[in-house]
């Protein structure tokens, strides 16, 4: 039986920008348009069901075999009754959100209150764990790369003390301690008293710094520190970390040349990174079996620790190698520790001796 009643809503044509107020009327196998002078029939056999949909508020036909679709929107309740009526074949899915509909207003602000909360700390916690756990399975070869390609940016600033680079490399070279990466010392000339690992096997030392040491074991327990930071990828996690949002968002498209990208263009940050108080105490104990392994007196570090921080008592000129690594003294005292549970002697190695002479 055909429906007599009219319903007010709007169309869109799929064709053009206008959208048109047009009466519409319901009849078993059609929808009826009127428009001014103009009626256009719709057969509801062509309406897009997936597209097209009910709910508490308004109802929403698509119609047409393809996009774009050309749409009809009315906000009246009775016309979805009416249309099941006529058409009781086409079944049109129902888009009521119930779960919502019978919260309160202080219950959906609750809500949203925590999903607001759970982004905020995806942001601050899993986002920078999940970028840290990729980068600890960063493979080695792209690892050696973003670090060449983050030092080739850096050098552009240093005044490469070029004699004592090449000390420094001989130095560590007698060490003789064996990696997967190739390590490179670079001795930089300015009033900076710092040393810092790049990924993949960059070390920077500068020049002030090593006018603090009193000892060859000192500046060999700092290369193996900063060493064992580059083993332990450290510094790539710790950089993935900082810019966790960026590295996630390279991953999920795949890119890795945009992660190179972003971690380049935040290469700045590697010079006042900062480790946490995990990965300083792995990289301090494994420098000390490094130091043990190659025959230097692991002591030298202790010492290293001991003689910057007293050389700057009272001045808030500290060190940037040990301002940017909290809890000092804890460290000096789980060293101790270390040492004297391997305590034995050190002879002398006349080559580290040498070599630390002329630097």
């Amino acid at each position: 039986m055909e429906s007599n009643k009219k319903f007010n809503a709007s169309y869109f044509d799929g064709h053009s920008s206008g959208i048109f107020h047009v009466t519409a009327e319901i009849v078993p196998g059609c929808i009826k348009l009127y428009h001014e002078n103009e009626m256009i029939i719709w057969q509801v056999d062509k309406i897009n069901t997936s597209e097209s949909y009910f709910n508490k508020h308004n109802s929403l036909i698509k119609y047409g075999e393809q996009f774009p679709y050309a749409t009809l929107e009315l906000n009246d309740t009775d016309f979805r009754e009416t249309f099941k009526q006529c058409n009781p074949h086409i079944k049109l899915k129902n888009d009521d959100i119930k779960f919502f509909q019978g919260l309160s207003n202080k219950s959906i602000f609750g809500i949203a209150l925590g999903c607001l909360l759970l982004i905020v700390l995806s942001y601050f916690y899993f986002i920078p764990s999940l970028a840290e756990f990729v980068a600890g399975r960063f493979p080695v070869a792209y690892e050696i790369q973003l670090g060449q390609n983050i030092y080739n940016q850096m050098k552009e600033d240093f005044d490469i003390d070029e004699q004592k680079t090449a000390l420094a490399n001989d130095f560590f070279n007698e060490l003789k301690i064996k990696s997967n990466y190739p390590i490179h010392i670079t001795v930089v000339n300015a009033p900076i008293k710092n040393a810092f690992a790049l990924p993949g096997g960059n070390i920077v030392v500068y020049d002030e710094i090593l006018q603090k040491m009193n000892s060859e074991e000192e500046f060999a327990a700092l290369l193996c520190h900063e060493y064992s930071h580059i083993s332990f990828k450290h510094t790539t996690r710790s950089l993935f970390r900082n810019l966790g949002t960026y590295v996630i968002l390279s991953i999920v498209l795949s890119d890795i040349n945009g992660i190179m990208g972003v971690l380049i263009e935040n290469a700045h940050t590697i010079k006042s990174l900062s480790y946490t108080r995990a990965l300083e105490e792995e990289a301090d104990r494994n420098g000390l079996k490094l130091l043990i392994a190659s025959g230097v007196n692991p002591y030298g570090m202790v010492n290293l620790f001991k003689h910057l921080k007293e050389k700057n008592q009272g001045s808030i000129d500290m060190p940037e190698f040990l301002s940017s690594h909290p809890l000092l003294d804890e460290r000096i005292k789980y060293i101790e520790n270390e040492y004297r549970n391997k305590s034995k002697s050190y002879p002398k190695n006349d080559r580290l001796a040498s070599i630390w002479k002329k630097i």
